[in-house]
């Protein structure tokens, strides 16, 4: 069983997630009961879309562990990236409702908000969030000023890059962040530095959310109408 399980974790940070799936169902079969393949393994369904069989897997597990702050977590984003947007708001609800697990439930809906492009309301949430946050909430901080990098406003969105890194200086997606602001300002010399420590700094194989593309390249758009142009600006890259 634990061969199985290197095996499916070294599957995993090579992307190769339907072998590695089919590692872990092994593994289940000898270990059916470990929390930790079955968290796996509804990971693996999400990164190959298939968001019901995720879904099956994280709410059997809330049956057993009801509080457990990772499986809720996994579970509101499957919802959000299988277009229910209702069940990920009620499962983040939840976590809100928990004294001990509301910072973070703060942080998950301003992430939310942030992916659906309600930017008022995700400024809210992070607001909310490092009201109670135990300590310096990185995330609220960064993703603010991504905030105002995609509605063009490069100064404020870097003091708020670097606030972060004032505070954690390995905090890679603030290098990365100020790497496409250096870009932007044709400074590619200092962009590389930057983008080389989120290299340097990524723990292992790192994942963020990317909207409004067009800011990340230098160059120019045809729009073809205001419709297509938004659904271009909006949709989300992992």
């Amino acid at each position: 069983a634990y061969t199985l399980s290197a095996l499916g974790i070294h599957y995993y940070y090579m992307y190769e997630y339907a072998k590695a799936n089919q590692v872990f169902s092994k593994y289940l079969e000898l270990r059916p009961n470990d929390f930790y393949a079955r968290l796996s393994l509804g990971g693996f369904y999400t990164k190959l879309k298939q968001f019901d069989k995720a879904e099956e897997i994280y709410l059997s597990m809330l049956e057993k562990f009801p509080g457990n702050l990772d499986v809720k977590l996994q579970l509101a984003d499957t919802y959000l990236n299988n277009n229910k947007p209702d069940s990920c708001l009620a499962v983040i609800d939840r976590i809100i409702a928990s004294p001990d697990d509301r910072a973070t439930g703060y942080v998950a809906k301003g992430i939310y908000y942030s992916r659906v492009n309600n930017t008022d309301s995700a400024l809210h949430y992070y607001r909310e969030a490092k009201k109670v946050y135990p300590v310096y909430c990185a995330a609220c901080d960064n993703n603010t000023g991504r905030i105002y990098f995609v509605n063009g406003q490069p100064d404020s969105a870097r003091k708020y890059f670097q606030e972060v890194l004032d505070h954690d200086s390995t905090y890679t997606y603030s290098h990365f962040n100020l790497g496409v602001l250096e870009d932007q300002a044709n400074n590619p010399g200092t962009a590389i530095k930057y983008f080389f420590q989120a290299l340097n700094t990524a723990k292992a194989s790192e994942e963020g959310f990317i909207s409004h593309i067009q800011h990340h390249f230098g160059k120019g758009y045809h729009r073809p109408d205001e419709k297509t142009w938004k659904e271009f600006t909006d949709k989300v890259y992992i």
